[in-house]
Order: structure tokens, then C-alpha cells, then sequence
């Protein structure tokens, strides 16, 4: 399995960048996915989306950086890195 890493904007403000990962290993939860990226700069917030239902994970979720340069690093360092479950 590896990460796929997107770049999305900010709606707030252009200097604070999402990343969208897909491919997150289904027992990770956001204090792992944190950890993942944190090498790369301030982090605001971490989400993983989850079936309403049954709480699983979809394997796919968001990161926002403080700044986007950071996450500039994080998205080409990270986008097809191969990670274990």
C-alpha cells in the first residue's frame, strides 16, 4: 500500500494548506497520521473520515499545515511512499 497526497487550499487563507491522503492503513487512527507527517512542520489539525455507521475508517482523510510550504515538503515527500498496515 502507499500513500496518495493531494494539495487542496485552504478556504480560510491561502497560507495554511490541506493535504488529502489517501490509501491510510485502516487501523491507523489521526494521532498516527500525525506522527506520519509531523517531520514536515506545524500541523493545525488532522482528520480521518469514518462510515457514520460503523465508525470504520475510509482510508482517506486530511491534513492541514500551519504553513504551506510545509506542506509543499510533507506532499512531495510522502505522495507514493510505501507503508505497511
Amino acid at each position: 500500500m502507499q500513500f496518495d497526497v493531494n494539495m487542496r487550499d485552504s478556504v480560510k487563507e491561502k497560507a495554511a494548506q490541506n493535504i488529502f491522503v489517501k490509501n491510510i492503513p485502516e487501523i491507523w487512527d489521526e494521532k498516527h497520521l500525525q506522527e506520519a507527517f509531523a517531520k514536515f512542520g506545524e500541523i493545525a489539525s488532522v482528520y480521518i473520515q469514518r462510515d457514520p455507521v460503523n465508525g470504520k475508517s475510509k482510508k482517506n482523510g486530511c491534513i492541514l499545515f500551519k504553513k504551506k510550504d510545509d506542506a509543499l515538503r510533507a506532499k512531495e515527500a510522502m505522495n507514493g511512499l510505501k507503508i505497511k498496515d
